[in-house]
């Protein structure tokens, strides 16, 4: 695995069920824990770096297997004005 890359894994998956969540802009809203568990299995790697990049903090979420447990790639952070960071 290159410096460059992450590994998700989920230590402590929730116990809630998803479909009994309510409906919330990235995902659904856990009234358990009155948190956003954003819905990553919709996005690509580059989005859920972004997400987690953006974050203050732990993060709830739902993956699909394919996605946890597996280097993602973090793109090179350029200093030319036509690139952005992640």
């Amino acid at each position: 695995m290159s410096n460059n890359a992450i590994i998700v894994n989920i230590q402590n998956p929730c116990d809630e069920k998803w479909n009994k969540m309510q409906p919330h802009h990235r995902g659904r809203l856990c009234m358990q824990c009155s948190k956003e568990v954003i819905n990553f299995t919709k996005f690509d790697d580059s989005e859920i770096i972004k997400i987690i990049e953006q974050s203050k903090g732990r993060i709830c979420g739902r993956m699909s297997v394919s996605q946890l447990d597996r280097p993602i790639e973090i793109q090179s952070k350029k200093t030319d004005q036509n690139y952005t960071k992640l």
